[in-house]
């Protein structure tokens, strides 16, 4: 029998860490982080960097795609990649703004790729709370940008999305976005009213989504702005709720995605599409949605429209950010109700602690062969 989410209980025994207490502190990350980098001052020469690399994992790399979706859609001409690896790529150089991105300060890959950073000459800024990065950035020119958020780094994607974007800004390579951050903050604001445990779940959003989720798999797909909100979301599921969950993005899934619907029938009869929307993509990307929606019909595929401008996530009239980051955080409830229904502790980790572990004892270097 599938439990309440209505019932106290139910918080006390599976969320004994009290992620709940700490989901709500989104829109405070948002406000920090532009207060923590609205005076900061980098060298000039940064300011002629022509390309950007922004080296993260996890939440941190996510944060780089979700500035990288932004700037597209603005129409920022900022050459940014985001750099899941050990090193750097090899085009690096003197030219190149380096934004190092580890909560923890220890992510082995974002301590090699700083140090290639350094190596090649590149401009190199730390964004971290600690640890090895913050020792390394105490004898350069650059001290590191905090990350406003107190809760581990699987909770600080606003704070290092804000962050982020002020480096960029003082950097040169985008436009002063503050406004925009302190509206998505508003809007987080609000949500968290209707998504938290005191509003019932026939009343709630994220409690209802997250019960027509369980059992599935869900198949979450964004384009555009949305595509690393969609990202988000799985990651989510499966930190959160140690569920499947999995991804793809227009128009990209229309040349492969679309085919693979029917088998094994007992998949697709289990499957959940989640169709993330906004009135800020683009036409011709919007246009490709019902298509698909019919392919996943006659496959028998359940699922349902998430648009940022509809009651779900409540940001009609608002700008970009507000559209990505209400996603994301109707998202991160959706996640964690679903742990709850499954009767998982959404905090503990052990996959990823047994990852850290290994990953921990492997030597590498940027420069060693394939």
């Amino acid at each position: 029998m599938v439990p309440s989410l209505d019932c106290p209980d139910l918080y006390e025994r599976f969320d004994p860490a009290r992620m709940r207490d700490h989901l709500p502190q989104m829109a405070a990350q948002c406000r920090e982080a532009v207060a923590a980098t609205r005076s900061l001052s980098l060298p000039s020469r940064y300011r002629h960097t022509t390309s950007v690399v922004v080296a993260g994992m996890g939440t941190s790399g996510l944060a780089g795609e979700m500035a990288s979706d932004l700037l597209h859609y603005l129409g920022v001409p900022c050459p940014l990649t985001v750099w899941r690896d050990y090193g750097l790529p090899a085009w690096a150089g003197e030219k190149t703004l380096v934004v190092a991105c580890s909560y923890s300060g220890n992510t082995a890959e974002t301590l090699s790729a700083y140090q290639s950073g350094t190596e090649c000459g590149a401009g190199v800024v730390p964004i971290t709370n600690g640890g090895e990065l913050a020792r390394r950035a105490g004898a350069c020119v650059v001290a590191p940008v905090a990350i406003p958020s107190r809760w581990g780094g699987r909770h600080s994607l606003a704070g290092a999305l804000a962050a982020l974007l002020g480096v960029l800004q003082a950097a040169g390579h985008a436009p002063d976005l503050n406004g925009q951050i302190d509206e998505a903050a508003s809007l987080i604001d609000q949500q968290s009213l209707r998504f938290g445990l005191a509003t019932p779940e026939a009343e709630n959003p994220a409690k209802a989504l997250a019960r027509r989720l369980w059992g599935r798999v869900p198949v979450v797909y964004g384009a555009g702005l949305l595509t690393s909100a969609a990202r988000r979301w799985q990651y989510d599921i499966n930190e959160n709720a140690k569920a499947w969950a999995v991804t793809a993005t227009w128009p990209e899934l229309q040349h492969n995605a679309v085919s693979g619907y029917c088998h094994p029938s007992t998949l697709s009869r289990n499957a959940y599409a989640l169709i993330l929307l906004s009135s800020h993509l683009p036409s011709a990307l919007s246009q490709r949605v019902p298509v698909t929606e019919e392919l996943l019909r006659s496959a028998g595929v359940a699922g349902e429209k998430v648009e940022a401008d509809g009651e779900l996530v409540g940001a009609r009239g608002l700008g970009p950010l507000a559209h990505q980051l209400g996603m994301v955080y109707l998202g991160s409830w959706v996640s964690y109700y679903l742990a709850l229904l499954y009767g998982v502790d959404p905090v503990a980790n052990e996959a990823l602690d047994i990852v850290r572990r290994s990953v921990a004892s492997l030597p590498h270097k940027p420069s060693d062969p394939p």
